[in-house]
Order: structure tokens, then C-alpha cells, then sequence
């Protein structure tokens, strides 16, 4: 029965021991002026690159972009859609060989500004 005491006491030392370390390391590294990530270099939200927005006429609030209709071919289906910078770029796609294409509209005013038509050639 005393051995079981024994060990008891020791483990809960242990415990009592490796909560310290980890709490002393924590608050050691709060304190540092160490970067915490793996990189040398310091990073800050400052540094980070902007998100391009989107720049609307008007009264230049994105949420009052308007009503555009783009009108694609019958059987057609929008297959990706992505923004970049001030254009939307969309990828359609469907079992008619003109619905293989990629148009590529304004943000500003809906405007399409071209479209690339994708056709197989023969090998």
C-alpha cells in the first residue's frame, strides 16, 4: 500500500512539474521579442499585400453594384466564375462546341471586354 503512495506522490509531481514548464514557456515567449513563426522574417498585418477591391461607378459602395445580365448560348452552364482585379472571368461550359469558352467582363459597368472560344484540334 505504501508503494502505491509512493508512486501516486510522484506521478502527481510530474503532473505538477510539466504544467510549470509549459506555463513558463508560454509566458516566456509572450514576453520575447522573438518572432513566433518558423521564418526569420516578422510579418504583421501592415505588411501583408491588400485584396484588391472591386471599383463600382456611381457612389463607389460595392453593395450597389447594380443589375447586370450576361446572356450565354442555350445549353450553356457556368462552370467556374473567379474575380480578378476589375474583371470577373467565366468559364462556361456544355456539350455544344460554342459553350467552350471563357469570357471576361468589367466589374465596373458589366462590359464584356473579350472572350477566348476553346476548340480540339485534331492531333
Amino acid at each position: 500500500m505504501k508503494a502505491i503512495k509512493v508512486a501516486v506522490f510522484v506521478m502527481s509531481a510530474l503532473l505538477v512539474i510539466g504544467f510549470a514548464v509549459v506555463a513558463v514557456t508560454i509566458v516566456s515567449r509572450l514576453l520575447s521579442d522573438e518572432p513566433v513563426l518558423a521564418s526569420s522574417e516578422k510579418t504583421s498585418v501592415k505588411d501583408a499585400p491588400a485584396i484588391p477591391r472591386p471599383v463600382f461607378s456611381g457612389d463607389r459602395n460595392p453593395a450597389v453594384f447594380g443589375e447586370q445580365t450576361l446572356s450565354i448560348p442555350a445549353g450553356c452552364h457556368l462552370k467556374a466564375f473567379e474575380i480578378r482585379g476589375q474583371r470577373a472571368v467565366l468559364v462556361l461550359d456544355g456539350a455544344a462546341a460554342l459553350c467552350q469558352q471563357i469570357r471576361v467582363h468589367s466589374l465596373e459597368n458589366g462590359e464584356e471586354l473579350g472572350r477566348f472560344l476553346l476548340q480540339q484540334t485534331p492531333e
